[in-house]
């Protein structure tokens, strides 16, 4: 368009539509790098052609630079409009809890609602702050958010509903997650059963999480392997060896699940914490894919546990060289009195 002979100059609805293909270049494609120099670009030639004085270009500069990691262009972009909309707030406020900039996050929400003349935060932009909360376990300030969404009348929105559920679930506090989990108004899908799921799995309640599972099936909603990795978790926290063993061959079997190093890693720690040390071993060695350190890391620690030096040597062999590990070795050693 600007390249051939003639053309007529892009407008600010132009800007507009080519920035957004950036931003879902980063998302889709995962090339941060290379859509960063085009919107670079863009945004040179927004600035060269006056088209930076549209709150829409603005907006759509902070949404690019947010979806290419770049939070400090986005945040220059946000200071330097000469005016806001809940757009402009809302995509710097999800930029930072998608670049996991948990606190700067919590601090833009609340300049947000202090602002005068600022617009009120919408559903839109409650949920990354209650994202960005749950990741730092803030349960105070998730809750005078929640006040202030059921002062909004918000708390009807499904993905502020859903969200609500998963910060509680990740601050610890199970009853409020489930209370929001059964005040839902829609019929829950797979993330939000995931938060309650998961909640439950981190506080080691096994149970809750074995029936929930038994009762998200029966919804009709499909499991994926973040599902299983809670579950495989509370396993882990129980001691449930031989039920864990179950779930880990029906996630192939039974829901078509391709176990990752994570779920691998799992299984590894749940047989070496109940002195399963040989099948633990065999477990890493012949996982589909390269061990990783977590893996490595949990037999190492479940051969301190149960001072076997001869698992927890070939453990510490198959690591790459660092104090932490040196430490669990020696430790197993001195047990042991070597």
């Amino acid at each position: 368009m600007v390249s051939k002979p003639g053309s007529c100059e892009p407008n600010h609805l132009t800007f507009v539509a080519a920035l957004k293909a950036c931003s879902n270049l980063a998302t889709r494609n995962s090339d941060k790098m290379g859509s960063l120099e085009k919107g670079v670009v863009l945004h040179a030639r927004a600035a060269a052609t006056r088209n930076l004085r549209h709150i829409y270009v603005g907006n759509s500069l902070v949404d690019m630079y947010s979806k290419c990691g770049s939070m400090v262009d986005a945040r220059k972009v946000f200071d330097r409009m000469e005016e806001h909309d809940v757009v402009s707030w809302t995509s710097l406020l999800l930029g930072y809890a998608e670049n996991s900039d948990n606190r700067l996050a919590v601090e833009l929400f609340g300049c947000m609602k202090a602002r005068v003349h600022c617009p009120s935060p919408n559903a839109r932009a409650c949920v990354p702050a209650l994202v960005a909360c749950g990741n730092l376990a803030d349960l105070e300030a998730g809750k005078i958010i929640h006040a202030g969404i059921c002062r909004s009348g918000l708390e009807d929105d499904e993905f502020v509903a859903a969200s609500l559920v998963g910060f509680y679930g990740k601050c610890g506090d199970m009853t409020d997650a489930h209370l929001n989990f059964d005040g839902l108004l829609e019929k829950p899908d797979l993330a939000t059963w995931s938060s309650l799921i998961t909640g439950y799995s981190r506080q080691g309640s096994s149970d809750r999480v074995l029936d929930l599972f038994g009762q998200m099936k029966d919804t009709g909603v499909k499991a994926d392997g973040v599902i299983f990795l809670a579950i495989l978790t509370a396993c882990t926290h129980a001691g449930l060896v031989e039920t864990g063993k179950s779930y880990f061959r029906a996630m192939v079997a039974e829901f078509g699940i391709t176990p990752g190093i994570q779920h691998y890693c799992c299984m590894v720690d749940l047989l070496g914490r109940s002195n399963r040390l040989e099948e633990a071993w065999s477990l890493a060695k012949t996982m589909p894919m390269e061990a990783d350190a977590a893996v490595w890391r949990a037999l190492l620690s479940a051969c301190q546990k149960w001072r076997n030096a001869t698992i927890g040597r070939a453990a510490f062999e198959s690591l790459a060289e660092s104090k932490s590990e040196y430490v669990l070795m020696a430790n197993i050693y001195a047990m042991q009195e070597m």
